[in-house]
């Protein structure tokens, strides 16, 4: 699917005035894996950043509310964590400080690092930090209730796949 495609722009609308905001994931190819994160209030900002990419870009809209956690770091929030880190469910804590939708990721925690202390040893450290958080967004489902997924298309209008 493009990212000019009305349907895709219709359904990343629809979720941003249903929930009030949605987290996405910018996927630039050939940059080994590397991904960013945004969270929009507004389409307008939404189309701008799409605007702004390169051809082959993927944007992956999560249309469920993710990250509904907004609360600073205490280290009473870490049974807060706890309690959603399970061995098939993730974690993620980004910072959201600015108005260009921009997601700072400080931390993804899973099962592994409930073991490790990892999660009580983060808190230790980033005491006091506003943050938002909640169950890492599925990134890696296919089209559906949850995610959709549409591709910068190239100059002659066509979509084609870069290496994520």
């Amino acid at each position: 699917m493009s990212t000019d495609d009305l349907k895709f722009r219709a359904i990343v609308d629809e979720a941003i005035q249903r929930l009030g905001e949605v987290i996405v994931l910018k996927d630039v190819p050939y940059r080994a894996g590397h991904k960013e994160w945004f969270l929009f209030t507004e389409f307008a900002y939404f189309v701008d950043l799409v605007a702004k990419s390169t051809p082959r870009t993927a944007f992956s809209v999560f249309r469920k509310r993710e990250l509904p956690s907004r609360q600073a770091v205490t280290l009473d929030i870490v049974d807060q964590f706890l309690v959603k880190i399970t061995h098939h469910q993730e974690i993620m804590i980004a910072d959201h400080q600015t108005d260009q939708g921009i997601l700072t990721i400080l931390a993804e925690f899973d099962a592994h690092d409930v073991e490790t202390d990892e999660v009580k040893k983060w808190a230790t450290e980033f005491k006091g930090t506003q943050v938002i958080w909640g169950r890492l967004p599925p990134w890696w489902l296919p089209n559906g209730e949850d995610v959709i997924t549409a591709y910068v298309p190239d100059t002659d209008g066509i979509v084609r796949f870069g290496t994520y």
